[in-house]
């Protein structure tokens, strides 16, 4: 008979795992579990170095901590790391793990002394803001003089841990060397991307009309009316642009709209309820004072997207929707979040979901601040967002050299979701501007190849008007071209919303296998309120055949099987067979 071998990724399943006890490093693990066996750490080996600063990229690298052209098997590009000093260390880009799970560390080290040196190893957990919630460290391991020793290290994940980093580090000033690193997890593994993914992607764009945040311009021209028509036709062209673009490279893009970018107009004159709004003044960066007396939808001209179509948007809208272009909110009236109070807010969104409904887009579960100003948001009003069912935010404030205590992203690490603090059901969602100018262009392109190397999520983001010059035209589409391409490497490219709805649809995903004589046996059950398509697992050795629910099942490609779409509340059952198992009795 098989050994059986159960794990459930839900939460709450996970509350009655042990304590600290049960995480601790060990040397000298038990009867050894089965692994899956893709390597979950980023640039395990230290191959990639593409800026040439002798520290290997996804690494963060301590004081002399650097590359070498030492390494345990002559391999052309091959390095390996040196550690010298006990103050350096090197630590690894964040993993995704799972409550429960069993992770190993293995590794090859030498010490360049005629003494042995020692080295630790710390399992550090992170919770999902990415602050560490939970240490586990190793005892401090002999290193061999100049002779190549394999260690091994092993913790299970507390139960508050989505993340973790791997922290090295040396005792006494000797030389280490490593090579080799490996971090595998116990059991078949649930991946967190789907269709055989390993990053994701969003192009969002941000939304607006002449009336719907242009007109309100806290540029050098201030108030405005004929710039912010021009600025409203460019934001037209860019539309229709960017959606062939999209088109034309299968991408479905997150719209985050003002109000009037969904009216097909206003002639009945609806002044949505007449707001002035006290904090729009010079005092708080405006060019004048005018809108201290002046509603804030005055300028509306009355009339159509055809009679104006700088001003309405709404007749776009279907051609949105039938391309599954996403529409979410950058507020009604292109608010200043950290200027407006928590009741301003909630009166624009709740009209902002009101204009919607009418022009049949779905309530907003997403939201980008207009002016990149989440700065000064008060906590009552990320309670509003929650209770009207927002799941994440962006365009959050990350200016590198601003104040550092509005920072809900940090700015040097903009490829990883985070919590807002103490919201635990908002996600804070990264990006990058390109603006669709030539010269931005390299930078953009590395944003794609970076989220793809941290194993990341990320966005890249404009407005509209960014891409409705021909220039621009050009620079986005070969950004697109770029980024399509890419996919054959493992990169999803879908809405922000869909990103941010897997991520949380994919902890209420169960999963049991049982070893049998010859296969596995595994019953996946989605106990979401989602639908979840391209559910991923990562097996111990080459998947060779399947079944799914008894009948012969071919989507698996190496160590790796793709389910096909699971309803919220169904099951799968699968039976798998690895290369190298012994034969079907």
């Amino acid at each position: 008979m098989g050994r059986r071998i159960v794990f459930v990724l839900a939460a709450l399943l996970l509350l009655g795992l042990a304590g600290a006890a049960a995480w601790r490093l060990t040397q000298q693990p038990g009867p050894a579990p089965l692994y899956a066996s893709g390597n979950l750490l980023v640039n395990p080996g230290f191959q990639e170095d593409a800026d040439g600063d002798r520290r290997p990229d996804g690494w963060e690298a301590g004081p002399a901590a650097e590359l070498s052209d030492w390494t345990i098997l002559p391999e052309p590009g091959g390095h390996s790391l040196r550690l010298t000093g006990s103050a350096s260390y090197v630590r690894s880009a964040p993993v995704f793990v799972w409550p429960g799970k069993r992770y190993t560390l293995s590794l090859q080290a030498l010490a360049d002394a005629p003494t042995p040196a020692r080295l630790q190893v710390a399992f550090l957990w992170e919770d999902t803001r990415r602050e560490v919630c939970a240490r586990a460290t190793s005892d401090w391991m002999p290193v061999p003089s100049r002779r190549w020793r394999s260690l091994s290290f092993q913790a299970v994940a507390p139960p508050d841990a989505v993340g973790m980093t791997v922290l090295l580090r040396p005792a006494g000033d000797d030389p280490v060397y490593l090579d080799d690193l490996r971090l595998s997890e116990s059991g078949v593994r649930l991946e967190p991307f789907p269709d055989y993914g390993q990053a994701a992607l969003a192009f969002t764009v941000d939304w607006e009309t002449a009336m719907g945040g242009l007109i309100h311009s806290r540029s050098d021209d201030g108030y405005n009316p004929a710039t912010a028509e021009a600025r409203g036709e460019a934001m037209r062209q860019g539309t229709e642009n960017l959606l062939s673009l999209f088109a034309r490279y299968g991408i479905r893009g997150t719209w985050f709209a003002a109000g009037y970018a969904l009216l097909p107009g206003n002639p009945s004159g609806d002044d949505f309820g007449h707001p002035l709004y006290a904090w729009a003044s010079q005092a708080n960066g405006w060019r004048d004072d005018h809108w201290l007396t002046t509603p804030w939808f005055a300028d509306d001209p009355h009339g159509t997207s055809e009679s104006h179509p700088a001003w309405y948007f709404g007749d776009l809208v279907p051609r949105l929707l039938a391309a599954h272009q996403e529409i979410a909110s950058h507020t009604f009236g292109h608010l200043y979040l950290g200027l407006a109070s928590p009741e301003e807010l909630r009166a624009d969104l709740q009209r902002w979901n009101a204009v919607a409904r009418a022009a049949g887009v779905p309530s907003a579960r997403s939201l980008a601040f207009p002016w990149g100003a989440s700065l000064g948001m008060p906590d009552a009003s990320y309670d509003v967002l929650e209770a009207l069912g927002y799941l994440a935010v962006t365009r959050t404030y990350h200016e590198p050299r601003g104040r550092s205590q509005y920072w809900i992203l940090p700015p040097d690490d903009l490829f990883h979701l985070r919590t807002v603090p103490g919201h635990p059901n908002l996600w804070a969602f990264p990006d990058h501007y390109f603006p669709g100018r030539p010269e931005d262009l390299p930078g953009a392109k590395a944003v794609v190849d970076r989220v793809l190397l941290l194993r990341g999520v990320t966005s890249l983001w404009a407005h509209s008007e960014e891409v409705a010059s021909p220039e621009q035209v050009a620079a986005w589409e070969e950004l697109l071209a770029y980024s399509a391409e890419r996919r054959s490497s493992g990169l999803w490219i879908a809405p922000l919303t869909e990103i941010v709805r897997y991520r949380n649809a994919l902890c209420q995903v169960e999963m049991e296998t049982r070893e049998r004589p010859g296969y596995l046996e595994l019953r996946v059950r989605n106990v979401s309120r989602e639908t979840l398509s391209g559910l991923t697992l990562t097996f111990p050795a080459p998947v060779r055949r399947a079944t799914l629910q008894g009948a012969s099942y071919s989507d698996f490609r190496q160590d790796q099987l793709r389910l096909p779409e699971l309803p919220a509340g169904a099951s799968a059952r699968l039976k798998v067979w690895l290369e190298g198992w012994e034969a079907e009795p």
